[in-house]
């Protein structure tokens, strides 16, 4: 848990000994990261975790008993997790998780220190309840080529279909993500994101306005901020942003239906 809303608690979960050693060195310079305790298997780990729940989990993705993922899926909470494993192409697998980064071994010291200084900064921000037993993410973890890549999902205006793929659009760049656009709607929190048409999701933070056709996304930087609003779509979009037909349009809702 939160010590005094500074000190991280963490567990690493590590079958080999030599990056046990690392990240016990890299953490030393991190006072506000406190390494509790060291596992090299999952079946004492879940033993310890059960009890003694912790902030952060340093994650081996290959473990000799069961993998890190099975471990994940046994655990009650929903733990942010730094992944350490060999095969980078594992991050594919592992966008339902929370997860803050992928240490590639051996663990290059720049990369410890992004993924823990994400760690530190993400737990001191998100706070959505301890109740949720999943809360709402404020990075989702998209594969982007054969690597994973966290993305704020504030900064998400609205994803396209891409053919087999989906073009992830924001302010300043547009990303192309070999995950299906239903695959995308399921990682994202429904309260802030809505499909509004087969080939559209919309982060509803960032509609200017709207009509019975299209909507306007609030940012005239991107390459396009017209979407379409298909047609079996608009009876649930009506109620998803809230519109009141008996109303005049709103600036941040957009127009009527």
């Amino acid at each position: 848990m939160l010590v005094n809303n500074s000190t991280l608690e963490a567990v690493l979960v590590e079958d080999d000994e030599s990056a046990q050693q690392v990240v016990h060195k890299l953490l030393s310079d991190y006072p506000r990261v406190e390494l509790v305790e060291v596992f090299p298997n999952s079946k004492e780990a879940l033993q310890f975790l059960d009890e003694h729940p912790v902030d952060l989990l340093f994650l081996a993705i290959n473990l000799p008993d069961i993998n890190g993922f099975q471990l994940l899926e046994r655990l009650d909470k929903d733990y942010p997790v730094i992944f350490t494993t060999v095969d980078i192409n594992h991050a594919i697998s592992s966008f339902e998780y929370n997860v803050i980064d992928f240490l590639q071994k051996p663990i290059n010291s720049d990369h410890f220190e992004r993924a823990v200084n994400r760690a530190i900064q993400r737990l001191s921000l998100h706070n959505c309840g301890e109740n949720h037993k999943r809360s709402c993410p404020l990075r989702i973890n998209l594969p982007i080529g054969a690597c994973g890549m966290p993305i704020e999902i504030d900064r998400i205006l609205f994803i396209q279909s891409w053919g087999n793929y989906v073009k992830i659009h924001m302010e300043d760049e547009a990303m192309i993500v070999s995950l299906s656009t239903q695959k995308v709607l399921e990682m994202l929190p429904s309260s802030q994101f809505v499909r509004v048409h087969r080939s559209y999701i919309v982060n509803k933070d960032w509609v200017r306005s709207c009509n019975t056709k299209e909507l306007i996304i609030d940012c005239d930087s991107v390459e396009m901020n017209t979407i379409p609003i298909g047609v079996s779509y608009r009876q649930s979009i009506r109620e998803k942003l809230e519109i009141d037909e008996s109303t005049s349009p709103s600036p941040s809702k957009g127009g009527e239906f």
